[in-house]
């Protein structure tokens, strides 16, 4: 395969390039895969800087953080290393990738279904949005269940909308891929 990436996006762990001892301040799992996508979506690589202890170790917190997005990639690893920008556009923060034939619905922000005394957010169903879509899926389907989504093609606009649905109660994999088949 031909590398395309023409540029990377270059973050620190912390607020130091570097090691910070008496820095608190460290990016989240969820702000790792938010910055590893928004890179994915433009076709930018992510060079991510962590600061080693003057014994070559990975502090316990990044190494923490390290190992929750490593968790999150292997679900989505073809697609991440993989896939390329599409010219298909989403609403908001969503975008979509394109791989073979196959094109990846990257959609932020869901909600956790649950009841409302122990999910943050309600489990509701949202429908997002996709332009520019020339051709009929055939289906689409979460990456990490293959729980089947319905969706509504508009051929004539070449506008697809697909409703979603939240995270099983527990979970909640911040950007959730749907694979659609044409």
């Amino acid at each position: 395969m031909s590398k395309y990436l023409a540029s990377e996006m270059c973050q620190t762990m912390n607020t130091h390039w570097g090691i910070g001892k008496d820095d608190f301040c460290y990016l989240s799992p969820k702000e790792v895969i938010e910055d590893l996508m928004n890179c994915r979506k433009v076709g930018f690589n992510l060079l991510l800087n962590i600061g080693l202890t003057a014994s070559g170790k990975i502090p316990t917190y990044e190494y923490a953080v390290l190992q929750r997005v490593g968790d999150w990639v292997d679900m989505y690893a073809d697609v991440i290393y993989y896939a390329k920008p599409s010219k298909v556009r989403g609403g908001k923060k969503d975008f979509v990738l394109a791989l073979n034939d196959k094109l990846y619905l990257c959609i932020f922000g869901l909600p956790a279904d649950g009841d409302h005394n122990v999910v943050l957010a309600g489990g509701d169903t949202i429908f997002r949005s996709f332009s520019n879509i020339d051709k009929t899926p055939k289906n689409i389907k979460w990456i990490d269940n293959n729980e089947q989504l319905e969706f509504t093609i508009n051929a004539k606009d070449n506008f697809l909308t697909v409703k979603t649905t939240a995270f099983p109660y527990g979970t909640n994999y911040v950007v959730r891929i749907a694979e659609v088949d044409f």
